[in-house]
């Protein structure tokens, strides 16, 4: 709600953000917490999406490396046939910021700065 207390009296230590509805932070307490649109972190996908691989993915500035998160079972509906069934299903991870000019210093101007 506005300007309540979600974290308990905990501090946000270090935020980072990969793009849109995509960030993750640390807090003073040692807790992480991840958020990334599209994706559903399990303690399957947490393993390979969490703060520090989307940390490495920001400072490395890399716009082609990613990370694949799979889901072995994913259960999905075929809607001709009526049927539900399960299916793998991989997923690509990668920062898009395209918004603003990154600086070496990670650091941002717009475009045309």
């Amino acid at each position: 709600g506005d300007l309540t207390d979600e974290l308990d009296g905990d501090v946000i230590t270090t935020f980072i953000s990969g793009g849109l509805k995509n960030y993750a932070y640390c807090t003073e307490g040692g807790k992480t917490v991840c958020k990334v649109r599209g994706f559903t972190l399990n303690s399957r996908n947490v393993q390979k999406l969490n703060f520090e691989t989307i940390k490495d993915l920001i400072c490395n500035m890399d716009k082609m490396e990613c990370v694949t998160v799979t889901d072995p079972q994913k259960i999905t509906r075929d809607g001709k046939r009526r049927r539900v069934y399960n299916r793998e299903e991989k997923k690509l991870y990668r920062v898009i910021y395209n918004k603003r000019v990154i600086r070496p210093d990670l650091s941002t101007v717009p475009y045309g700065f």
